[in-house]
């Protein structure tokens, strides 16, 4: 293969990574659009949208792991081609250099992202809480979706660092 031909490659593969940063980027936002809540939202509407964030559970372990395979899938090729150009010559070399750049750029672009979400979705479990404290405190009980819903904060998929330690690790 020669340095065209590899730039090319190179190019593709920058060209599809970020169309699939770009999906995950969306469909994050499509998530945090369905878990908006007015801010004049009766107790009907609060239940309901404790469902879907409990809903969204189950769904945020799955997106990350998928994140994570991506990136792993892309080093692990990237070091079969480092490994089969880095006898050829500099210029090759060169432009594996920028693709590694451009993967380290991306990883930290799906982190940072990710990271966003996951505060959103911490203020979300916020809300919440102090939604069913407030109508504990004035007597009133509070049903299983507003309970479960509670719960969420304390749960392992809200905590980004754990996000974080297995790209790194």
């Amino acid at each position: 293969m020669d340095l065209t031909q590899l730039r090319n490659q190179v190019k593709s593969a920058e060209s599809q990574w970020n169309m699939k940063y770009i999906a995950f980027d969306k469909r994050l936002r499509e998530i945090e659009q369905e878990l908006s809540l007015p801010p004049y939202a009766r107790l009907s509407d609060v239940i309901q949208w404790c469902e879907k964030l409990i809903a969204y559970e189950q769904k945020i372990e799955l997106m990350r792991q998928s994140t994570m395979t991506l990136s792993n899938e892309a080093w692990a090729k990237l070091e079969q081609n480092i490994v089969a150009y880095q006898s050829k010559d500099d210029r090759a070399i060169t432009i594996m250099s920028e693709f590694v750049s451009f993967l380290v750029i991306l990883d930290k672009r799906y982190s940072q992202r990710l990271e966003v979400f996951l505060n959103f979705l911490d203020n979300c479990v916020r809300y919440v809480r102090g939604y069913a404290e407030d109508l504990e405190k004035n007597g009133f009980s509070i049903n299983s979706t507003l309970h479960k819903a509670r719960q969420l904060g304390s749960m392992h998929w809200i905590n980004g660092k754990s996000y974080q330690l297995k790209l790194e690790g």
